[in-house]
């Protein structure tokens, strides 16, 4: 444990060597939510509901959008695609003690504390010049239980943009694979809307994704939309589709490695 320490507190390291770069990382991730925050500020009275959504419930739902980006969403398909696979870092990766995933998953952690921290301080203005309540499930079962849903989101987000990342070993040039992920990541995991808000043929689409289970229903969770049982069931489907993702991770890595060259090593 002591080792995985050191690594970490390493890597923590190299991540505050880039902290205006990491800022600018979480601005993507702030803008686009504060924009729609500011639509449906703007086109839902205080005494609407649409499908289940008060203007209060909505506030909450894209304050908690800004940290949900910065916290779950990785981007570690950047490092693993261009760095590793396509430049050849993976050689020097390969030869250290421990396994490649762990090492991914222990440097990009900091990451996502540190845009988690910026999104925190950030959420604290907009609390107070915009007047949005923060309004959370009181029931102490589906907290613990949104937690669960938010640690395997940040799970699967990880697993997923490893996947991502793989491809690298067969495809020349991964940037439309990553920009088209990046359209069915807005439209699908509840950027753009919540996903009841969407038609239906979309909310079906997206339960067949990992989309939605890295932001939708963790954010859902807090905010008290879903029952225990419902969210019992929505854990469940999270770590299917983790055990999905984890054989396609090991599938790809062993092929993967068959193909790489380690071209400039």
């Amino acid at each position: 444990m002591s080792r995985f320490l050191r690594i970490f507190s390493l890597y923590s390291q190299h991540v505050f060597q880039y902290r205006a770069r990491n800022f600018i990382w979480f601005l993507i991730s702030f803008i686009n939510p504060l924009v729609l925050l500011l639509f449906w500020q703007g086109i839902l009275s205080k005494n609407s509901v649409l499908n289940g959504w008060t203007i209060e419930s909505i506030r909450t739902y894209y304050l908690f959008l800004i940290a949900g980006q910065a916290l779950l969403i990785h981007h570690v398909e950047l490092t693993v695609g261009f760095l590793d696979i396509k430049q050849g870092e993976l050689v020097r990766e390969l030869l250290k003690p421990t396994s490649y995933m762990r090492t991914r998953f222990i440097a990009e952690t900091p990451w996502r504390l540190l845009q988690g921290f910026y999104a925190f301080v950030s959420m604290i203005p907009i609390v107070y010049f915009l007047d949005v309540s923060v309004h959370i499930s009181t029931n102490t079962a589906v907290i613990l239980l949104a937690i669960l849903t938010a640690l395997n989101a940040f799970i699967i987000s990880f697993l997923f943009k490893m996947v991502l990342g793989f491809t690298a070993f067969w495809l020349t040039n991964i940037d439309s694979l990553l920009e088209a992920n990046d359209v069915l990541m807005f439209s699908l995991s509840g950027i753009l809307l919540p996903l009841n808000l969407l038609p239906s043929w979309m909310q079906t689409l997206a339960q067949f994704t990992p989309y939605p289970y890295m932001l939708y229903y963790p954010i859902s969770a807090f905010i008290g939309i879903y029952n225990t049982t419902e969210l019992i069931q929505i854990i469940f489907a999270q770590f299917g589709i983790m055990a999905v993702l984890l054989l396609i991770y090991k599938l790809m890595w062993h092929q993967g490695l068959k193909k790489f060259s380690g071209v400039g090593q």
